[in-house]
């Protein structure tokens, strides 16, 4: 019995692993949805008040603080946790979260002229 919960331990530990590392990619994608939607939703306001380019992808860095900064500490602790060093994790967490608002500015540049409006996902 002792060698067949044993093995029953076994087998079952890759499973919990896999669990756990889709529980935090949910987790994380469940912020990185936040934070784009936020910023979808800037983008669409901004193209109803003809905000020119400039002026959203200053405002681009003043909404959705919040969502941000939920989606970088996520990404931040992941890091961390496969050993990155602070330096790396902020550095990494930084570029994932300025490569969302990057596409949201260069989709806003590429909407301007026919006035379209993204669409959340």
């Amino acid at each position: 019995m002792i060698i067949l919960s044993n093995l029953a331990a076994i087998m079952a530990a890759p499973s919990l692993v896999v669990s756990a590392f889709v529980m935090v990619q949910d987790k994380q994608e469940a912020a990185r949805i936040a934070y784009n939607n936020c910023l979808i939703e800037g983008h669409n306001e901004a193209m109803d008040a003809n905000v020119n380019l400039k002026q959203f992808e200053v405002k681009s860095k003043e909404i959705c603080i919040e969502e941000r900064k939920a989606y970088y500490d996520i990404v931040f602790k992941d890091e961390k946790e496969f050993g990155a060093s602070t330096k790396e994790a902020e550095d990494f967490a930084n570029e994932e979260s300025d490569n969302i608002r990057q596409y949201v500015v260069s989709s806003y540049a590429l909407n301007l002229e026919g006035k379209m409006l993204m669409v959340k996902s």
